[in-house]
């Protein structure tokens, strides 16, 4: 695997080391069929479903994934709460369903309204108003990003 690697990667640039190779073996393994794949997912979606160790949950968190146009983090916390398995056994679908949705709900902001917003589920009692002399304006913010990368760049920083 190492010497493919840098085989493929001298050839073709970046996205070809070991772990990415691992991550391409696993999704042909668990995927043999490429027209069975969902377009509407992307990588991340495919690599949060590889870890999903059952084919008919992996199938079943595919299809809903594509189906209710799940986020890579919604998905995760649909397999990590093990949505579909909790389906399987439960006595009332429609209030689990209901559940699942709520969970996302905080998920569907947009990372910026994400960010912007530090008033999180269930922490009502936090007020951004409260903190905003010490949050840095997007300026600021942008600046302390680009030196970071500098520092990066010119390699006196670890990533």
């Amino acid at each position: 695997m190492p010497t493919l690697a840098k085989a493929l990667t001298a050839e073709f640039g970046k996205g070809f080391d070991e772990r990415n190779l691992r991550h391409m073996r696993g999704f042909y393994q668990a995927f043999p069929i490429w027209n069975a794949v969902r377009t509407e997912l992307s990588w991340t979606h495919y690599r949060t479903l590889l870890r999903v160790e059952s084919g008919h949950a992996r199938q079943w968190y595919m299809n809903e994934a594509a189906t209710l146009n799940w986020s890579t983090r919604a998905l995760e916390r649909q397999i990590g709460t093990l949505y579909y398995e909790r389906l399987l056994v439960s006595q009332d679908r429609p209030a689990l369903k209901q559940e699942a949705a709520g969970n996302l709900a905080p998920l569907n902001k947009s990372p910026r309204e994400f960010v912007r917003d530090p008033v999180l589920h269930g922490n009502e009692q936090l007020f951004a108003s409260k903190y905003s002399l010490v949050l840095p304006t997007e300026d600021e913010l942008r600046a302390e990003l680009d030196r970071e990368q500098a520092l990066v760049e010119a390699g006196t920083c670890e990533p």
